[in-house]
């Protein structure tokens, strides 16, 4: 489940890149909450 989080988190990490500049905050939050959900 752990694994499915981290491919999550560079999965969007991959996506927002060209996009957001704090994607990786954003990234980082979205990992936080999937941690917590599991």
């Amino acid at each position: 489940m752990l694994n499915l989080c981290m491919s999550c988190f560079c999965h969007c990490l991959i996506k927002f890149l060209k996009i957001l500049l704090n994607s990786f905050t954003v990234c980082q939050m979205a990992l936080k909450i999937c941690k917590s959900i599991l």
